[in-house]
């Protein structure tokens, strides 16, 4: 990513700056699709926390919340991409600096407390 910022100097194009969220959620939303062709991110993940197999149900749970991560990463650049375009970039800077990881840290500790609700019923 910092050859990014080096090609923005380069270029001298300091709007493009505003551009490294999109980037940064357009590339984690690609490895999350891609991912959904074989063995998802999150089932990996699963995997390697458990130390091997997972059962059936677990499978079914990772895949669909690689796709709820896909979707929040391709939102998330959506939102990053439109508030890029706009002339104030306070809304930009308060999204991108602090908003976004919010939602990222709500979603991963919701995620996580669902996780022990449905992994307690299951």
């Amino acid at each position: 990513m910092s050859g990014f910022f080096v090609l923005c100097l380069a270029a001298r194009s300091y709007g493009a700056q505003y551009l490294y969220p999109v980037l940064v959620s357009a590339f984690l939303a690609m490895i999350f699709y891609f991912s959904l062709r074989g063995e998802p991110v999150i089932t990996k993940i699963a995997r390697l926390q458990e130390g091997g197999e997972l059962p059936e149900s677990a499978l079914g749970y990772t895949r669909t919340l690689t796709v709820i991560w896909l979707w929040f990463f391709i939102l998330n650049c959506a939102v990053s991409a439109a508030l890029a375009c706009l002339e104030n970039k306070i809304y930009w800077s308060f999204y991108s600096g602090a908003l976004s990881y919010v939602l990222v840290g709500a979603l991963f500790g919701g995620e996580m407390i669902f996780r022990k609700f449905y992994v307690k019923n299951a």
